[in-house]
């Protein structure tokens, strides 16, 4: 999200701490959506379209840490690891995973 945010805004709003495979089960805080929310309009989860950003957590009880642009109702663009960034289906397994929302202003 950070060159979307580049490529819509510029610079970077903030510097993002050292990354790690496990950060997020480390801190087991909400670090991912705590920084969306200094700098996107938060949403419910009921409200999102198009372009909005969404926050995913991939395993129960985990921090949200997976994001992606919705691209369509149905569909959402991201990236996992070894994959190139692709637009593909929101399915039910995404949508249970679902944690947060934001809009881009």
């Amino acid at each position: 999200m950070r060159g979307v945010w580049r490529a819509v805004y510029g610079d970077n709003p903030e510097h993002p701490p050292a990354y790690s495979r496990d950060w997020a089960e480390t801190l087991r805080e909400e670090t991912l959506a705590e920084a969306a929310s200094r700098h996107l309009i938060p949403l419910a989860l009921d409200s999102f379209e198009p372009g909005d950003l969404l926050l995913f957590a991939v395993n129960d009880n985990a921090p949200a840490k997976h994001c992606a642009i919705l691209a369509a109702p149905d569909r959402m663009i991201h990236a996992i690891e070894s994959h190139p960034v692709a637009e593909v289906s929101l399915v039910p397994w995404w949508r249970n995973r679902l944690r947060f929302a934001f809009r881009f202003s």
